[in-house]
């Protein structure tokens, strides 16, 4: 195979010589791939890098690139800043701590942000909590990732 062909190619290719060495069928990983083509006598295969299928926004899967949780020791009362960046296909994040569940509006492609008082707090709910993030894309594809939060 061509060197710096990235992903794969549906069909089958043979090498050059006396005698063919092998055939190798090879699964594309998306749904559109173009045909291979062979350049001259010597049957290696040839592609331009832009009819290849890439990472965009039509293909990709969400991502949580970083959070940024402050404070991280927490008690009631106290206001909690939350500022998630994701992939910019991402269009809703979610925030979940302690069974409770909040929407994270979306302030622009890729970023999220909230700020949320606590309630009084009693002291058996006193200790670490890990807040999970959930990013979710249009078409229903889902990622998440947390941080830690302790309650004093």
């Amino acid at each position: 195979m061509a060197a710096g062909l990235s992903g794969c190619v549906r069909g089958t290719a043979q090498t050059s010589g006396p005698a063919p060495v092998a055939s190798a069928r090879l699964v594309a990983p998306a749904a559109r791939v173009p045909a291979p083509r062979t350049s001259g006598a010597t049957g290696t295969l040839a592609a331009s890098p832009a009819a290849w299928p890439s990472n965009s926004a039509a293909t990709a899967f969400p991502q949580i690139l970083a959070i940024h949780l402050t404070p991280t020791v927490v008690s009631g009362g106290v206001t909690v800043y939350a500022d998630v960046h994701t992939t910019p296909e991402v269009v809703a994040v979610t925030a979940i701590a302690g069974g409770v569940s909040l929407a994270v509006p979306r302030v622009a492609p890729g970023e999220f942000a909230v700020r949320a008082t606590l309630p009084p707090l009693p002291p058996f709910a006193h200790g670490p909590y890990p807040v999970t993030f959930r990013a979710r894309d249009a078409r229903g594809h889902m990622t998440q990732a947390a941080a830690n939060v302790t309650v004093r």
